[in-house]
């Protein structure tokens, strides 16, 4: 492994870590529906931009580690990304061939698919919730999506990783 790999996994595994913790950080109650939904985010990142490196296998690791985090049903953010980045990884050459502004569509989508099985796994386990519960989420991930996409890409390329 050279310093390039070992860059390259500690920046992903430090910006999925920072999404996990931003997922629990405690906001007043009328706020918590507007939280973007950053660990689905920063998978689909990943998974777009190094498909070759970030796969089904770490999506489903991460939504493990986001079920403990954020006690939830287990498997519920597990499945759901690992769907969301079979979907990405099946598509990724066309979601690449659009700028982040327009890959917004998409990414409302996929968090959109994402947050209706979570909520749908969820809901098997007595939560009922309406729907802007999902949508207020979907909406704000999506437009968050250019800000990190060039943050992130920003970061590889400060330290030339690709």
């Amino acid at each position: 492994m050279n310093i390039s790999e070992g860059l390259f996994g500690l920046l992903a595994a430090a910006s999925i870590l920072l999404a996990l913790l931003l997922s629990i950080v405690d906001l007043p109650q009328q706020y918590v529906w507007l939280r973007p939904e950053l660990v689905c985010l920063v998978v689909l990142y990943w998974v777009l931009y190094t498909p070759q490196r970030i796969g089904l296998g770490i999506a489903w690791l991460v939504g493990l580690a986001q079920d403990v985090v954020e006690a939830s049903v287990w498997g519920a953010h597990a499945l759901a990304l690992c769907l969301v980045a079979y979907i990405v990884q099946a598509s990724y050459q066309r979601l690449c061939a659009h700028s982040p502004w327009q890959q917004c569509f998409w990414v409302f989508v996929l968090v959109g698919i994402h947050q209706i099985f979570v909520n749908w796994m969820q809901g098997l386990e007595g939560f009922a919730g309406p729907i802007s519960f999902v949508m207020l989420p979907t909406i704000i991930s999506a437009l968050c999506w250019p800000l990190l996409v060039r943050v992130l890409h920003q970061l590889r390329g400060h330290y030339h990783l690709t």
